[in-house]
């Protein structure tokens, strides 16, 4: 009898590393020892409140339903790794930032990916309505690989403005609008509903080149109807942010004008002044500080603004650090119930479950009539009021529902392997035969690849063939 080897002995060390590593994939999807960065997150978390207390403590469970609008404002310096950086830090808190204020985003602050967050950005240039992907950083034309045709030039990407905001996909009723005048491009305003009806603006501001209009700028915040926000990169030098070790030769004279103006609109800077926001190299060592990014406030909301500064962030140690502000707020959000199952008291759970059933009469045969009405007590009874009262849940911000299109394929079967690039190979050349349309190639490709469709050569010349008895025949 014929003894087959064991899988295990036949397998290549290469076959072994990942079948040991589809393991190890298995234990984690299981729920083995070791546990993710996720789930540690979870375990951690205070106690939740399950969906009965929710309703009768009110909705304030969730970070996302604290009331207050979180608003940061980051200079990127035009370089992708602090975009990257800043990524890295929103992704780890457990409150991240409603609305972010991008100053100088890099080249392809379009394509680098921020799950989470909606983006807005415009092209610098009043011409161009709308960024593609050609003027991504790393597209590059296609050229068949034999052609003879010169290699395409790469055309000039696509300058961006020098102003962008990343809005967290849980707010709703809000738009982003730019200036006409000497602003644009560097100046732009993100306009916020409330639930109470009242809104908020948002103006991100980055003095470049040091051609930023004040009077301009300052002009819409006249509109009491809303409470106005300005942050940003200013680029000007005062005493009222710089404080009193700023030297006089040092003060500008579109500062005095900031300054005079904000004073007009009723608007409060909430910097401390000296503390700085900007160094050449790590804070505590480095040269050529400066207090240069600020934030603006209505005086009328004062009272429910707090503002910090963010020094310690991975990647924005040197240069310019993060600005917060945090605006007592209703702000209208999407938002859902989650329930988590894992953290559900199972005993509590299965003697309520058990002691409910014990109330609906179980028969023994019951007709289809009967056993549709058991389910719907089983389900409605029993199980909706145990989860209620014992699985936890959390509030989190429904995303937009994208539909997603499927391609439509051709029924034609002759076309389905055909090759995408047809179109840039030269004709082919088959037999005493020339194929030059799409449809010719590609069944020209077929009868010279397969053995079965490929036709026939030319026949060959008549051989002689050898008779046993002819011993001086030959063979051709």
């Amino acid at each position: 009898m014929i003894q087959r080897r064991s899988s295990a002995a036949t397998k290549t060390p290469a076959a072994k590393k990942k079948s040991k590593r589809k393991n190890k994939r298995q234990t984690l999807a299981l729920g083995g020892p070791q546990k993710s960065t996720l789930h540690t997150a979870v375990d951690n978390r205070p106690s939740l409140p399950s969906l009965a207390q929710l309703n009768n403590e009110g909705s304030n469970i969730s970070a996302l339903e604290d009331g207050q609008c979180l608003a940061w404002s980051a200079n990127l310096k035009f370089v992708p790794e602090r975009m990257g950086n800043l990524h890295a830090c929103v992704q780890g808190l457990k409150r991240r930032p409603d609305i972010i204020a991008i100053q100088d985003p890099p080249l392809d602050f379009p394509f680098i990916a921020f799950p989470g967050y909606s983006r807005w950005y415009r092209a610098d240039d009043e011409k161009k309505k709308e960024v593609t992907e050609e003027d991504k950083s790393t597209y590059r034309p296609y050229r068949f690989r034999y052609s003879r045709d010169p290699i395409p030039e790469k055309k000039e990407p696509t300058k961006l403005a020098k102003v962008a905001f990343l809005i967290h996909e849980a707010l709703n009723g809000w738009s982003v609008s730019q200036p006409e005048d000497e602003n644009r491009g560097i100046v732009a305003t993100l306009h916020l509903e409330t639930r109470d009806g009242s809104s908020i603006a948002f103006h991100n501001v980055y003095n470049h080149e040091k051609r930023l209009d004040v009077e301009a700028l300052t002009e819409p915040c006249l509109d009491e109807t809303k409470a106005h926000v300005l942050l940003g990169d200013f680029n000007l030098h005062h005493p009222l942010w710089g404080g009193g070790q700023l030297k006089r030769r040092n003060i500008e004279a579109k500062a005095k004008l900031l300054v005079e103006k904000v004073n007009d609109v009723n608007m409060i800077c909430l910097n401390e002044p000296g503390i700085v926001t900007f160094s050449r190299g790590t804070q505590s060592g480095g040269k050529d500080t400066s207090v240069v990014d600020l934030v603006f406030v209505s005086e009328v909301i004062t009272d429910q603004v707090q503002y910090k500064l963010l020094d310690k962030v991975k990647g924005f140690e040197s240069d310019h650090r993060i600005s917060t502000v945090a605006i007592n707020l209703k702000m209208e959000r999407k938002t859902g119930i989650r329930y988590v199952w894992r953290l559900t008291p199972e005993k509590k759970f299965q003697k309520l479950v058990a002691k409910e059933l014990e109330k609906i009469d179980l028969p023994h045969l019951p007709d289809e009539h009967r056993t549709v009405e058991i389910l719907d007590a089983v389900i409605n009874k029993v199980l909706v009021p145990a989860i209620q009262e014992f699985v936890p849940v959390v509030q989190v911000y429904e995303p937009e529902v994208k539909v997603n299109v499927q391609p439509s394929y051709s029924t034609d079967r002759t076309k389905w392997g055909m090759p995408k690039r047809l179109a840039y190979t030269p004709d082919f050349q088959y037999l005493t035969n020339t194929y030059r349309s799409n449809s010719d190639k590609a069944d020209c490709f077929v009868m010279a690849t397969w053995t079965k469709a490929r036709k026939k050569s030319l026949p060959r010349k008549s051989v002689p063939t050898a008779s046993p008895d002819d011993e001086t025949s030959t063979v051709g």
